[in-house]
């Protein structure tokens, strides 16, 4: 198995797929009562799901190229410091619409009550 382009080429492109996922946690998915709802602190994290497929493909040892566009951002920088640090062969465009982008609201841990 080549574990570098060099060694003869890559095992695996990936393109596109790379963003920025924000995750808020919530109690319950409803509409609160007011205008306004407390939430535990609001993370980002490197996610999309070619970035999965990417770093997972890489972590096996596999001489993975991965190509998106990003923005000229803050989460692109993000994700460019993160393939930095595993090592990843990360090429980019820039978008003049920024780095994609996820909002994901995820309800506290449980199984969903009955209707």
């Amino acid at each position: 198995m080549n574990t570098t382009a060099h060694e003869g080429g890559y095992d695996i492109l990936v393109a596109g797929g790379a963003g920025v996922d924000t995750i808020v946690r919530v109690p319950e998915l409803q509409v609160p009562p007011g205008d306004s709802l407390s939430v535990p602190p609001v993370r980002d994290y490197v996610a999309h799901t070619g970035n999965g497929v990417a770093r997972g493909a890489h972590a096996l040892g596999l001489a993975t190229k991965f190509i998106d566009f990003l923005g000229d951002d803050v989460q692109g920088q993000q994700i460019l410091a993160a393939y930095a640090a595993d090592g990843l062969d990360f090429s980019h465009v820039v978008s003049p619409h920024g780095t994609p982008r996820g909002v994901n609201l995820v309800e506290a841990p449980g199984p969903p009550e009955a209707v």
